[in-house]
């Protein structure tokens, strides 16, 4: 039975404990249903959601107002009757997608695996049917129909290979391994034995008796913690991610395994990440909430005007008209009036949002000149369209984002010496930069050129040569070659660099090449660069065998046993492997970050060139590692082993302790060397950035590198410039710091720009992760530390906003997101943020800010399963033109919908004041519901179709975007102006019609009403008309249709007596009085006059 520290056992080979556990613990099915709805919970599932929506709400208590009491002035479904309507596309919508899911669902469930019975047979079960502890035979190729830990596979080592594009989007195979104590007491395979019978290999499998310990289900894809005893063995053995696969991964270069499954239906990793990201809601959005407030409060003040009248009305008259049936309760009147004006707040707004909405996410994702190597920009989400125009801070990830994630090994310091010629394209950037500085119209050659010589034929540079290898300098091959001085110093630091990793080699048995798979751009890099310069890696762990191959000799072969491996994290920035060398000797190797390395190292003739070295290459834009090693006695080894496996066995904290583990062991090192891989700006990125920063947006760019390598991708991508002042940010001490930022903040320059609210386009920050630290203190930090941060996080704001731009190196995931959401809560104008990236370390960066972007590149797709909007490239597309036009379009939808409905009621109310402020509606109850249906294209089309600049110009003209960060299309003054425009055309519809048509009013006052509710509604078209900046033929189309159906309905209205009789005989009267055609022609140019003078 689980205890209480939160761990789950499982039995191997045992039904009878194991249904107990299923029972008593309640693990679940393999039944998935990634449905929203049932049969039994659909309708009121579904009701909650729509109500949830304030204005939905607000239409029902009307409907029952209108249902339930005698004070409506109108049919009592005129206002149920589209609250219904809407309420059931609602529904309708939901379902349809639904049943997709559900159907999706049975697919799933239905699938068939194959489960190794108690007597050792095989036998075919449903996915659905599948339960923990059951022990599955899996094939080459097939999916995983749950977690499970591998017993024992078909291939040598225990080894097989799985593909998790279903999980992660990577492609690449990964390699995982049968527990290997656990595996030699069912059948192992040594390398060169022979294949195993996988019968026989079948029975020995449910012979093993073993009791397995680990994690509560989680949605940690990369993590697993647990631990397996079987009773032939003396020791626990521990479990690690590298023997588990997950549902949804493909079993791949393996023949079979043998599983046990851990987790099964929704408390597997998979579906425990099928959760919807962060709840968005758009800044149009909120504003369109304050509107609604505004307008409720207008019809309160309206309905009180009224009901006040009324009753004094009633006082005067009541003696004098004593015929007429008076309301008997004062306040009924007040509800009359309420249920009268209940059309103030539109009930098409939402709907009219969401089909805009909807149709420019299509209009994203469709777009040619979005697309990057066939991959087409997705709208994940159509909720923040408008929010993309409004962007006044970007956030972004400088791999992958603004470079290309593509690595190229160039350069290397190896004791002392630089190997590796020309220049990088970010340092010829530079170069170029200081030189038009000068005057002069190009860089000399000597700035860009580095290294003692011109480059070689790369058949003298590499023993193996490959063109995606971009090193040619022939000094190295020919100093192992010649076994040279520096002959010991190189073979080190290539040994190192093709042993040290997690890199698969694949070799493909028809053409004889290898390629490699690995965790990393930057790892393959290296392994490839190894290759090139003659040592090949040519089987993975757990035993390395590389292929030595010096020029002109044959190929000697090396093994390597890793013993032991501390993986890289974003902490600690590094990665080390224990190994038994060819001479027996225990060597650790590492190699990481420069600032974790270098202190961990002894200092020798060699430590301090190294730095000036490392300086340069950042200077070109080069990503560095530094590469160290130290010899361990086996006394030594076996005492941190005991450490070591202690840790790899534990159930809690084991992370932590595999660090501190580490710690303790990475010490002392010499220095072997470092390397200098380039990864080149993304095509057009200097360019983007410009126009960017022209449009009002500031960038600050978040990245892992050092210092020096993200200054100069910074100048080299126009993010900097020569004119400006740095502002630094970077010292480790808390004091230091203080009196750094203290500093910054008194700055005249700093002051003069902020109290004037303006932007220097001289300044610029860069602040570093040790920085940071301080400024983002963890949660347990005493209240005065906290406070001491919380100033420090004031005062490097206040510098910061001032600055055009920001760039934070040496950050970790979670600075990223402190620094998005310092700016998005603490900033004085609360500016709408954008974070783009392309890796995993950018999700929670993404998350933070209004709009996420995940770049589909090189490192799967955790950031674009966290995003927004997914794109290849083209940001600038999508904020100048999408957005921007999303946002104008977006605001006209919303103030066009309030002005429609404002200029119906304001009609109504002008009549009251000549009917005894009774209430009567001078409109017939569905004419007045019809509407917002005669309306609804019209501006659905501007919502979807307008343009006020072609993309082009928007591009080549960036301030234009700074419209939607000033707001200048939707506030209170837009708002107020467009009610004010209402209650004009409004008084125009009204008066005029009025004094026009008494002579045959006298038939029925519906006959006046209909006559100026038809001039209302040609003047609504004429609005639209005004307001279209770009006419399509579906434009013409959609003003047409709304006139021909609303004549449609007063043709065929009229003979529904089911619905009403007081239309009859009205439309033939009307529409063959000349009178009418005047109202209708006549009342639209009146009021259009007056709007196109203003316009």
């Amino acid at each position: 039975m689980a205890d209480a520290g939160g761990t789950r056992l499982v039995h191997v080979n045992d039904d009878a404990a194991n249904a107990t556990l299923r029972t008593t613990c309640k693990y679940t099915t393999n039944w998935v249903a990634t449905s929203k709805y049932t049969f039994y919970n659909f309708v009121p599932k579904t009701l909650f959601e729509f109500f949830r929506v304030v204005a939905n709400c607000y239409f029902l208590v009307i409907s029952i107002l209108q249902l339930s009491t005698t004070w409506s002035p109108t049919n009592s479904y005129t206002t149920a009757g589209p609250l219904l309507i809407v309420l059931i596309v609602s529904m309708v919508k939901q379902g349809l997608e639904d049943k997709k899911r559900h159907e999706a669902d049975a697919v799933q469930n239905s699938r068939q695996c194959q489960v190794v019975t108690a007597g050792g047979n095989l036998v075919s079960k449903h996915w659905q049917d599948v339960l923990v502890g059951d022990i599955l035979f899996l094939k080459d190729k097939d999916e995983m129909p749950a977690d499970v830990l591998i017993l024992a596979t078909s291939e040598e080592e225990g080894r097989c290979f799985v593909e998790t594009c279903n999980l992660d989007g990577e492609t690449n195979l990964k390699r995982r391994t049968a527990l290997e104590p656990i595996a030699k007491l069912i059948g192992f395979r040594s390398l060169n034995d022979p294949v195993l019978d996988p019968t026989s290999h079948m029975k020995s499998c449910m012979d093993i008796a073993a009791t397995i310990e680990y994690e509560q289900p989680n949605n940690r894809l990369y993590n697993f913690t647990g631990r397996i005893q079987a009773k032939k063995l003396n020791e626990p053995v521990p479990i690690g991610p590298n023997n588990i696969v997950l549902r949804g991964c493909s079993l791949r270069s393996c023949n079979y395994i043998f599983g046990i499954v851990l987790f099964a239906g929704k408390e597997s990793k998979l579906m425990q990440n099928a959760r919807a990201t962060p709840s968005k809601q758009s800044n149009v959005y909120r504003m369109v909430n304050r509107c609604i407030v505004l307008i409720f409060f207008t019809q309160l003040v309206l309905c009180i005007i009224c009901a006040v009248a009324f009753n004094a009305w009633v006082d005067h008259y009541q003696g004098i008209v004593w015929y007429l049936p008076f309301i008997s309760h004062e306040y009924s009147a007040f509800f009359t009036f309420l249920i009268l004006y209940n059309n103030l707040v539109p009930i098409s707004l939402y709907v009219s949002l969401d089909m805009v909405k909807v149709a420019q996410a299509k209009n994203i994702s469709s777009d040619p000149e979005m697309c990057h190597e066939g991959f087409h920009a997705i709208a994940r989400t159509s909720d923040l369209n408008e929010d993309l125009g409004q962007i006044e801070y970007i956030f972004s990830d400088k791999t992958g984002t603004l470079t290309q994630n593509i690595m190229e090994f160039r350069k290397c310091s190896i004791g002392g010496v630089v190997y590796g010629y020309g220049s990088t394209e970010i340092a010829a950037a530079v170069a170029l930069l200081a030189a038009q500085r000068n005057g002069e119209k190009e860089a000399p050659a000597a700035t860009i050129v580095s290294g003692p010589g011109p480059a070689a034929d790369i058949r003298d540079a590499q023993i193996h040569p490959d063109k995606t290898v971009n090193f040619d300098d022939p000094r190295l091959v020919s100093e192992l070659t010649s076994h040279g001085s520096e002959y010991s110093k190189i073979d080190a630091f290539l040994t190192l660099l093709s042993v040290c990793h997690t890199v698969i080699p694949e070799a493909n048995p028809k053409t004889g090449v290898t390629n490699y798979r690995a965790s990393s751009p930057d790892e393959e890099a290296l392994v490839k660069a190894a290759r090139c310069l003659g040592y090949k890696l040519v089987t993975p762990a757990p035993l390395v065998e590389v292929e030595v191959t010096f020029k002109g000799k044959s190929p000697i072969m090396r093994q390597y046993m890793v013993l032991n491996v501390n993986e890289f994290n974003s902490t600690r920035k590094r990665m080390s492997i224990i190994v038994r060398d060819p001479s027996q000797r225990i060597l650790l190797l590492c190699k990481g970050a420069d600032n974790v390395i270098m202190p961990r190292c002894n200092p020798d003739a060699f430590t301090s060139s190294l730095d000036e070295q490392l300086k340069s290459f950042a200077s070109e834009g080069l990503r560095t590692l530094v590469l160290s090693q130290r010899e361990l006695s086996k006394d030594e080894y076996e005492r941190w082993n005991k450490t070591y496996q202690e840790a790899a066995t534990s159930l809690v904290n084991r992370d932590q302790m595999l660090d501190d583990a580490a710690e303790v062991l990475e010490v002392n090192m010499d220095v072997v060397g470092a390397t200098a891989i380039e990864d080149k700006l993304q095509v057009g990125v200097p360019a983007t950035i410009h126009n960017l920063a022209m449009a009002g947006i500031k960038i600050w760019v978040l990245t892992g590198d050092k210092e020096e390598t993200a200054v100069n991708i910074g100048h080299a991508c126009r993010l900097l410039n020569q004119d400006m002042q740095l502002l630094f940010v970077n010292r480790e001490s808390l004091d230091g710091l203080i009196e750094q930022i203290d500093y910054l903040y008194g700055m005249e320059s700093v002051q003069s720009c902020f109290k004037k609210g303006i932007v220097s386009d001289r300044l610029a920050v860069v602040c570093d992760g040790k920085s940071l630290v301080h400024l983002f203190p963890p949660k347990k930090t005493s209240a005065a530390d906290q406070a001491t941060a919380k100033e420090l996080r004031r005062k490097l704001l206040v510098v910061a906003s001032v600055c055009k731009a920001l760039i934070a190196c040496r950050v970790s995931p979670a600075q990223k997101a402190d620094i998005v959401n310092l700016v998005r809560f603490n900033s004085v104008n609360k500016p709408i943020t954008l974070a783009i990236g392309d890796g995993a370390n950018d999700v929670n960066m993404i998350q933070s800010a209004h709009v996420g972007i995940g770049i589909c590149g090189q490192e799967g797709v955790q950031a674009v399963n966290a995003s927004d909007y997914a794109i290849a490239q083209f940001l600038e597309r999508l904020l100048l033109v999408h957005g921007r036009s999303n946002y104008k379009r977006i605001a006209k939808v919303i103030l066009y919908s309030f002005y429609k409905n404002m200029s119906l009621v304001i009609v109504l109310f002008f009549f009251n004041f000549f009917n005894g402020e009774s209430g009567t509606s001078l409109f017939e109850s569905f004419v007045m519901a019809g509407w917002n249906f005669f309306l609804a294209l019209p501006i659905i089309s501007i919502g979807v179709f307008d343009q006020d600049v072609p993309p082009a110009q928007a591009t080549s003209y960036p301030p234009l975007y700074m419209t939607g960060q000033r707001n200048e299309d939707l506030n209170v003054k837009c708002f107020c102006i467009w009610i004010a425009n209402a209650m004009f055309h409004a008084c125009v519809s009204f008066w005029i019609p009025l004094y026009i048509v008494p002579a045959y009013s006298t038939h029925s006052f519906y006959l006046q009403g209909t006559t100026i509710y038809s001039g209302l509604l040609m003047t609504m078209n004429a609005k639209v008309m005004l307001e279209t900046m770009t006419w399509t033929r579906f434009s013409y189309a959609v003003v047409s249709f709304s006139i021909l159906l609303f004549f449609f309905f007063l043709l065929v209205y009229p003979y529904m007596t089911f619905l009403g009789t007081d239309m009859i005989g009205i439309t033939p009267v009307m529409l063959g009085s000349t009178l009418y055609w005047d109202v209708f022609f006549l009342i639209p140019v009146a009021c259009m006059l007056v709007d196109v003078s203003v316009k």
